[in-house]
């Protein structure tokens, strides 16, 4: 029942050592069937090799004996969306949210299932309910971010970028939506100069370039821009 075991699984399972984690996950589980992380991590690493059968088979396991699991409930909603079982996957994550409302990955999983159905506006309000559940919540508020800036509603883009930037100032993502919600707003003078800022602290990063010139090109400074994209052609 070592969580630690379980933590090094998942360690093989994102570096690609699939096999090595799988027969971990498996020693485990033959040892204690009811220590249930084991099942989960098994049903994730058949997911990654697409084998959404078997998958479905271990989280029958956890459900068997515990009907309410929330992880177990979360690695179902990703199984679902894995096989585009969009209407299923939006049901099941909708009951999940009624049952913990206090908890917020299902409510970013229901984001994914409504965008991936075709739904942005629906993908939001999730969204947004899995931001107000953890206000610290980095795929959720970026997730929102780029939605909100599709839908042209860039005011809370800004905002949110900038806060996100206080903490992580050389978070790529994060930078871009802030930028891009500045140019919408007609804001190029001060998007020009928070650029300018980032350049400073990572001139490595081709994108920032790239951003720069086309935010300089729209202040008509064509000689600065040309440096900017040159640089960013020059890094990537």
């Amino acid at each position: 029942r070592s969580f630690e075991k379980i933590r090094y699984a998942e360690f093989l399972t994102q570096t690609g050592e699939l096999p090595q984690a799988e027969a971990l996950l498996r020693e485990i589980a033959a040892k204690v069937p009811d220590y249930l992380p084991a099942w989960r991590g098994l049903a994730y690493i058949a997911m990654a090799g697409k084998k959404f059968e078997e998958a479905g088979a271990h989280l029958k396991t956890i459900f068997a004996r515990d009907p309410g699991n929330y992880e177990g409930r979360i690695a179902e909603a990703r199984l679902l969306l894995a096989q585009e079982k969009n209407v299923q996957a939006i049901a099941a994550l909708t009951e999940t949210g009624k049952l913990f409302p206090a908890v917020a990955e299902d409510k970013f999983l229901l984001g994914q299932a409504h965008l991936q159905n075709g739904d942005p506006e629906k993908a939001r309000a999730a969204l947004r309910s899995a931001v107000t559940q953890n206000p610290d919540y980095q795929d959720a508020i970026l997730l929102l971010a780029r939605l909100n800036l599709a839908a042209g509603d860039v005011g809370p883009v800004a905002e949110s970028m900038s806060e996100l930037l206080v903490n992580q100032p050389n978070l790529v993502p994060a930078q871009i939506l802030f930028l891009e919600a500045m140019r919408s707003m007609e804001r190029l003078d001060e998007a020009a100069q928070s650029i300018r800022l980032q350049i400073k602290a990572a001139p490595e990063r081709a994108e920032l370039h790239r951003l720069h010139g086309l935010v300089v090109i729209r202040l008509q400074k064509t000689e600065e821009a040309s440096k900017s994209l040159e640089q960013s052609l020059e890094l990537t």
